[in-house]
């Protein structure tokens, strides 16, 4: 009287174990199917690889495309002109193209690449490791911010006011001394073409400290304000905040104010 009460049992029993072992056996498929090399080895191959980089060759012939898998942060090097599109895990389908030389960022994620061009499309693709062990290069920082000061004094000189908004991340705030802050890029482009169309033809900038990580930095700066002719019309000092966007330090968040007095007439 007790069989038919066992063999519900057992196969109770034996339903999990295989849901257990095919759900078991699909998580290894999907975590291994994230690497490219491992799911599409004829459009994937590995040059050279360390502790700190990978580098991929990527070859797609016209009309051929991959599966769905994934890369970390890098930086991929275009060999060809292309004419392609991604597929993004939800289905949302991402054309893009471009000419032989290109070199683009990519913050990482999964896609699913086809080429839709008529001729082959070959990419050098160099995979960044996450390597917590490597010290963060403060001189490295310093000299990135020394760079970017000095473009931002010599657009400022061309009167390049879409070059100087260029600097700034694309949520920066130009925090200016007895005025509103002006927030984005295009905002911010618009009020340096206010004060140079007002006259001013060059600035002068001085880094004195910079502190922070690989996360955000801080520079501490001194400035100096000239009129076209060379006439100095203001000079005082800044605190920017410095943040990376598209793998570059830019400015974040940049505060400054004057160092000479404010006029009477506009304390009254």
């Amino acid at each position: 009287m007790y069989q038919p009460i066992k063999l519900k049992i057992m196969k109770k029993i034996s339903t999990f174990a295989l849901i257990f072992i095919a759900t078991f056996l699909l998580s290894i498929r999907t975590a291994s199917a994230q690497d490219p090399v491992k799911v599409d080895a004829k459009h994937y191959k590995v040059e050279l690889e360390n502790d700190d980089v990978r580098v991929l060759r990527i070859h797609y012939e016209p009309g051929e495309k991959s599966v769905m898998h994934e890369h970390p942060k890098g930086v991929g090097v275009f060999l060809t002109d292309y004419q392609a599109k991604f597929t993004s895990p939800t289905g949302e389908e991402i054309p893009f193209s471009g000419k032989a030389g290109n070199v683009v960022w990519n913050d990482g994620g999964k896609h699913l690449p086809e080429n839709t061009g008529d001729k082959a499309m070959e990419v050098i693709q160099i995979e960044l490791k996450n390597n917590k062990n490597a010290a963060f290069d403060m001189e490295a920082a310093k000299k990135a911010i020394e760079k970017s000061n000095n473009m931002y004094m010599d657009l400022f000189a061309k009167s390049d006011s879409i070059g100087l908004a260029n600097l700034y991340t694309k949520d920066a705030k130009f925090m200016i001394a007895n005025s509103e802050s002006v927030v984005g890029r295009s905002n911010i482009q618009s009020s340096f073409a206010g004060f140079i169309n007002s006259g001013a033809g060059k600035i002068e900038l001085t880094t004195n400290d910079v502190w922070g990580d690989e996360n955000m930095l801080v520079s501490e700066d001194n400035w100096k304000l000239f009129m076209q002719d060379g006439t100095e019309i203001d000079h005082g000092k800044s605190m920017v905040i410095w943040k990376k966007e598209d793998g570059e330090w830019k400015l974040f968040r940049d505060i400054f104010n004057s160092d000479m007095a404010v006029p009477t007439s506009k304390m009254n």
